[in-house]
């Protein structure tokens, strides 16, 4: 049972194609895992490659064309109950939520910040790429989701991470400029989780909608400073929502001049025609000229900095194997300073691990 305001808005947003979205909600939600590279043996072997991910009796595997070490399954692989996922040779995590990493472009020994973490499969994604050097902060505001997110950094093996349980601004005091890579998987709507869980179907409001939209604008300002100049912003939600989507971009583009889009190789991805949503559609919900929305800022005729549709990621579960996902990558402008990598924060952590928030 979808929401009435949530299928009268997707039938106005997707048109012709709205009937295939409705058909998607007839199949079976998606499953899939990601081999952990970092569980490696005395021989330098991977623990998947060592012991081959077949011979824990999973037969329907198959790759996931956007994510590296991704791949399908069919229930009756049953991997969450294998004793491989304990060992953390694999991560279990819905396939279109491997996009989002793929866009960060990790690169050994950087900073890296994923900002709203739990429960992890992101920053496990991450880590992967890093191969054990740099540093990756993992950060979650919850208290309980982020005692899950330990709990998962610390199966999985990663060496080179630091959990913390803060708040957005209380971060952006302490690590002004330090990260050379942030990732907001941003909370939202879950619009994309409806074919999954029925409770976040019946969890669901436009006026939810706009309470997300409002509250990722001061996530994504606390991730503006944050980042080093020059460095790479990844936001991505899983829902469809425009005001979460485009119209969050939208407006951080607006209050951000110091910002630009990157682009994003759909072909390399294996995700050709994943576009997001023309500016120029009909408002929906306030988007994107003025209406219900009191959060947006765009008015009518002012959307010069609204991400075009192929500047972003959009999946949807009728055009992937896939539930529904969003992703748009941002580089902020700017040279890095000449003592960037001298700057030390390590101090920073342990007065925040023990309720401080003086920087030293």
């Amino acid at each position: 049972m979808l929401p009435e305001a949530f299928l009268e808005r997707m039938e106005r947003l997707l048109g012709a194609e709205y009937g295939a979205f409705l058909e998607s909600y007839g199949m079976g939600h998606v499953q899939g895992l990601r081999l952990n590279p970092g569980k490696i043996g005395w021989d330098g072997r991977s623990a998947a490659e060592k012991h081959g991910i077949g011979d824990a009796g999973f037969a329907h595997l198959s790759p996931v064309p956007w994510a590296e070490e991704g791949y399908y399954y069919q229930p009756s692989d049953q991997p969450g109950k294998h004793p491989f996922h304990e060992a953390g040779v694999y991560y279990v995590q819905e396939p279109s939520a491997m996009a989002p990493v793929e866009l960060l472009g990790v690169r050994p020994g950087e900073r890296i910040l994923d900002l709203c973490a739990a429960p992890g499969g992101k920053s496990v994604q991450i880590a992967g790429k890093l191969g054990g050097e740099g540093i990756l902060v993992c950060n979650e505001i919850h208290p309980a989701r982020a005692k899950i997110l330990s709990e998962n950094i610390e199966r999985m093996g990663i060496g080179n991470a630091c959990v913390l349980n803060e708040a957005p601004e209380r971060l952006a005091e302490a690590f002004p400029g330090y990260f050379d890579r942030i990732l907001v998987d941003a909370p939202c709507s879950g619009e994309g989780m409806f074919r999954k869980s029925q409770a976040a179907s019946q969890e669901w409001s436009l006026e939810n909608v706009r309470l997300c939209a409002g509250r990722q604008d001061g996530i994504l300002d606390c991730a503006a400073r944050m980042l080093r100049p020059g460095g790479r912003l990844v936001y991505s939600t899983c829902t469809f929502a425009p005001e979460e989507d485009e119209g969050s971009v939208g407006r951080f583009l607006r209050r951000h001049g110091e910002f630009g889009m990157l682009p994003v190789d759909k072909e390399r991805l294996g995700l050709p025609g994943c576009d997001g949503l023309a500016a120029g559609l009909e408002p929906v919900d306030g988007w994107p000229g003025p209406g219900a929305c009191g959060c947006n800022e765009l008015r009518a005729g002012q959307v010069d900095r609204w991400p075009g549709p192929g500047d972003v990621l959009r999946l949807w579960p009728h055009r992937i194997r896939g539930e529904g996902h969003f992703a748009a990558a941002l580089r902020k402008d700017g040279i890095l300073p000449a003592d960037y990598r001298d700057s030390d924060s390590r101090n920073t952590m342990k007065d925040m691990a023990k309720g401080g928030g003086k920087r030293t």
